[in-house]
């Protein structure tokens, strides 16, 4: 279904019934012009039902109070359940946010009910007291929904001029004069009283909407959440401008201890753009204001003009191979998919990718163009030698991918840095130590991406190392030496064409669960596991039947003789070897009874 405004949006599966009874019709019929509502609906004499598509990011409630002060019933239901005598049959709205159950905002809803139930011993002052009620709970009213739905403002003045009137003592409506209610809605002024800092801390995290998340401090500026704990102090010291330093400590103090903490989401986090939001494999181009940790300051066009250095670049990268060209965007669409259950249900996802090749080849650029499209603040760039080192390995949480320049060559990557490199790659469960502070266990998302200039030696050879290394070839160099191809490269403009290749490489991945199937890059990653593991070309010299019913002692004096011979260096030892050999020739290694002899020999595999 199409959105109108909405440049793409996906088919919708359920609908969300909205049940508003025991309303006054004429305000049922003033929200309806107010809120512009021309759903499918049916009117009875004291209530409306409404049919609603279901937001993408909807929480079901079965009942509670919406923004507007309602009590309202949620239903899910399908096509089938929608009665056939309806207004606007067809014209189906997205459930708006003001209608949407809002949390603790059943308060409101029991004071907005008919004043005249309630009873004073003195009636002469009943409507200042009555005026003067409803203005404080407008406020609270206030600060429920004002990060919650886009336009509380206009709410606020719906329920204002909707206010119930005490029939039976004055004519008058307990609605607050604009005057008044242009007070209410602006007032943020934080009150500084000694002793308050409580009180101040409570409401600068209500104005500045801070929240916690990762032991990190976000607040909201203008239109996203930004990170740091730095940058919150700064603004609440701004608000609290001309208070003594005791005062602004303390409430900083207060905030740290009060602000909300956020949970990651079952399925991923919304990735915030400037016009729009990525979300579990598609586009919206809708202002999200919920918490999401990650913005990429970037408009989305998706009829984006071409950027001819752009396409250039991918083209001489490549060597003009069209499925690399493909893959190069999805390495960036990749690190935007936050869904860890989607990186672990697909074995193709679990990559690690390294851009290989001599110098001034442009991988080095690339993983510049992938950290300004990514942001700076979405990227860390922990080298592979230092993952077994806690207080680095922190520094990956929380970001969208890792990216680490020329890795390097002077020593082998270790058992144990494999080891992490795979959990990370899988997605697994990982032990994690912030400084001076206990561990936990959690799964990183990031993307991992490194550039070098050298064939990587690893101390383990089999297929766990080899299923998670893509080895991408960087060896064809530009024409001409370009001093501004990076400014070039990350342009404004560049930057909104990637945008457009990478939603269309997310997509892409989302739809078939794997990379852009490269020749290129497969028969380079095989060249590279030849030349880490220099027995694969003697064990596929020799051939399956030359180890059938061979002790592996047997065959790794064989191998030790050859490799001295042709290699040097250090040679596989012998459960490497075995290893090796069990892979490339499909055998089982048992313990078998051979010329009347019982030995573990290599073995053809029974077939089933």
């Amino acid at each position: 279904m199409k959105l109108e405004g909405s440049q793409e949006h996906t088919v919708v599966d359920e609908i969300i019934m909205v049940d508003i009874s025991d309303v006054d019709i004429d305000i049922i019929d003033d929200m309806l012009y107010t809120f512009n509502i021309e759903t499918e609906m049916c009117e009875t004499d004291n209530s409306i039902r409404m049919w609603f598509n279901k937001p993408v990011l909807y929480k079901h409630e079965p009942e509670g109070v919406c923004a507007l002060g309602f009590k309202v019933r949620w239903e899910i239901c399908t096509e089938k359940e929608i009665p056939e005598d309806i207004e606007n049959e067809g014209d189906r709205q997205e459930l708006p946010d003001f209608l949407t159950c809002i949390k603790d905002a059943e308060e409101f809803h029991k004071y907005t009910g008919d004043p005249d139930e309630r009873r004073y011993e003195d009636e002469e002052d009943i409507y200042d007291r009555e005026l003067v009620n409803r203005k404080n709970m407008l406020f609270a009213h206030k600060l429920k929904i004002k990060h919650v739905v886009k336009n509380y403002i206009e709410i606020l003045k719906f329920i204002n001029s909707n206010s119930p009137v005490i029939s039976d003592t004055f004519s008058l409506p307990l609605s607050l004069q604009k005057k008044e209610l242009d007070a209410l809605i602006q007032d943020d002024t934080i009150k500084v009283e000694n002793n308050n800092e409580y009180d101040a801390a409570r409401q600068l995290i209500d104005k500045l909407r801070i929240v916690r998340f990762n032991d990190s401090l976000y607040f909201y500026d203008r239109n996203h959440y930004c990170k740091g704990d730095n940058y919150v102090k700064s603004k609440v010291a701004q608000e609290l401008k001309g208070q003594k330093s005791r005062y602004v400590n303390e409430v900083i103090r207060q905030i740290e201890i009060c602000a909300p903490f956020v949970s990651a989401p079952p399925e991923g986090w919304v990735i915030k753009f400037n016009n729009g939001y990525l979300y579990n494999g598609q586009w919206l181009d809708f202002n999200y204001t919920d918490f999401t940790p990650y913005y990429i300051d970037i408009a989305y066009d998706p009829e984006a003009t071409p950027v001819p250095v752009v396409d250039e670049f991918l083209r001489t990268f490549t060597g003009n191979d069209e499925a690399y060209i493909q893959f190069i965007p999805e390495i960036m669409a990749h690190a935007l998919i936050t869904d860890i259950n989607v990186k672990r249900g697909s074995k193709h996802f679990q990559k690690a990718i390294f851009l290989h090749g001599d110098g001034g080849n442009g991988k080095g650029v690339l993983l510049n163009i992938i950290r300004t499209f990514l942001g700076s603040e979405n990227v860390s760039s922990v080298p592979l030698h230092r993952f077994t080192d806690e207080s680095y390995l922190i520094s990956i949480r929380g970001k969208l991918a890792n990216c680490c320049d020329d890795l390097r060559e002077d020593k082998m990557i270790n058992k144990a840095q494999i080891q992490v490199l795979k959990n990370l790659t899988a997605y697994d469960d990982i032990e994690l130590r912030n400084l001076y502070k206990s561990s936990f266990h959690e799964a990183i998302s990031a993307t991992q991406i490194f550039t070098t200039n050298h064939i990587l030696k690893t101390s383990e050879k089999g297929e766990a190392w080899k299923r998670r290394v893509k080895m991408c070839p960087a060896f064809a160099k530009p024409k001409a030496d370009d001093p501004d191809i990076q400014k070039k490269l990350t342009s404004q403009e560049a930057m909104e064409y990637w945008l457009k290749l990478v939603i269309e490489a997310y997509k892409r991945l989302y739809k078939e669960r794997n990379f852009s199937e490269s020749k290129k890059i497969r028969d380079y990653t095989e060249q590279y596991h030849e030349e880490n593991n220099s027995s694969l070309a003697w064990v596929r010299s020799k051939g399956k039947d030359y180890f059938i019913n061979k002790r592996s002692p047997q065959v790794h004096d064989d191998y030790l003789t050859w490799h001295k011979e042709n290699v040097g260096g250090t040679p596989l030892n012998n459960k490497q070897l075995k290893e090796t050999i069990l892979e490339v020739h499909s055998l089982d290694f048992k313990n078998t009874s051979f010329k009347g002899k019982s030995n573990w020999l290599f073995k053809e595999k029974k077939v089933i």
